[in-house]
């Protein structure tokens, strides 16, 4: 399922996931019908086509090629880096609400987002793994549409995590995201 454009209409249906190109996101513009290069620039423009200029195709959405086992495979979770942005160097592990990591990528572009002007720390995690340590849903696969569009990320509960560490500060002067590792 994928989220309407309108919050009251329901979740838009999707019977099956394409797999974008290995060097694309899973997104396509609107116009040409092109997939978005990967890597690509953190800014403003990330979501409007180099060729066009034009926006994205919002029914449209692939899993990218490198994140095809993390679909397949449910246990591929655990050999995975995941990434959070926060406006913290601490994450408190307590915490009851629900976080949401992804790849080093989707980090970086949810830093620039404007709606998360606070941010300024990216965080590393693996998650926890053994008997007993999750809950049925504690971690949740979705396929990310807005950040690192196509790229799979996970919406987790703190108890989760086995460990995370600050790994880098993020500079954002003028809207241009840079990271120092």
């Amino acid at each position: 399922m994928m989220r309407s454009d309108d919050d009251r209409d329901p979740p838009l249906v999707i019977p099956f996931l394409l797999v974008a190109p290995e060097d694309a996101w899973g997104v396509r513009c609107s116009q040409c019908d092109r997939w978005h290069p990967r890597p690509r620039v953190v800014n403003d423009d990330m979501n409007i086509c180099v060729e066009d200029r034009a926006g994205l195709r919002h029914e449209f959405l692939a899993v990218v090629a490198d994140d095809v086992e993390l679909i397949e495979q449910q246990d591929a979770v655990w050999g995975r880096e995941w990434w959070h942005a926060s406006a913290s160097k601490d994450i408190d592990l307590t915490r009851v609400d629900i976080m949401h990591w992804g790849s080093k990528e989707a980090a970086m572009e949810r830093s620039h987002s404007r709606l998360s002007p606070l941010v300024s720390f990216a965080g590393r995690m693996y998650l926890r793994r053994g008997d007993g340590l999750l809950a049925a849903h504690d971690v949740v696969r979705y396929v990310n549409g807005t950040e690192g569009p196509g790229a799979v990320s996970l919406m987790l509960r703190p108890s989760s995590l086995l460990r995370v560490t600050c790994e880098a500060e993020l500079i954002a002067p003028n809207g241009i995201t840079v990271i120092a590792t």
